[in-house]
């Protein structure tokens, strides 16, 4: 009797216990899957143009840097706060209004590149095509 128990009760934590690992998992699973069936190339071309846009927020705000010009301590401060609004920090570009939203613009068309390429791998039409 003792031995049925103990034996019902690690069965019932381990069901629980896999079956939470199975829900919680399971739609990083999903989105893995998602990703790899994009494709390789369309998982590079995410990748560089991902960093580029880092590189070109760089660039910019060397642009801007040198437009500006030489000013006193307070006057640059107010200059830089505005700039890292608009395109981040000189050491972090990530977390400007305009780069952020380029990079989500990139991030859903990759999204949607993924999904149509899931859907026509299984059959599935696109109701914009």
């Amino acid at each position: 009797m003792r031995t049925t128990s103990w034996q019902r009760w690690l069965k019932d934590f381990a069901t629980h216990f896999v079956g939470g690992y199975r829900s919680r998992y399971s739609p990083v699973w999903t989105c893995l899957k998602l990703t790899l069936s994009a494709g390789l190339a369309t998982l590079v071309t995410f990748v560089i143009a991902y960093q580029a846009i880092s590189w070109v927020g760089a660039w910019m705000w060397y642009g801007l840097t040198r437009l500006i010009g030489a000013h006193d301590l307070a006057t640059w401060q107010i200059f830089a706060d505005t700039i890292s609004l608009f395109i981040g920090s000189p050491s972090d570009l990530d977390g400007g209004i305009l780069l952020d939203a380029v990079r989500v613009a990139l991030l859903a068309a990759v999204l949607e590149t993924a999904v149509a390429t899931a859907g026509e791998a299984s059959g599935v039409r696109s109701a914009a095509r």
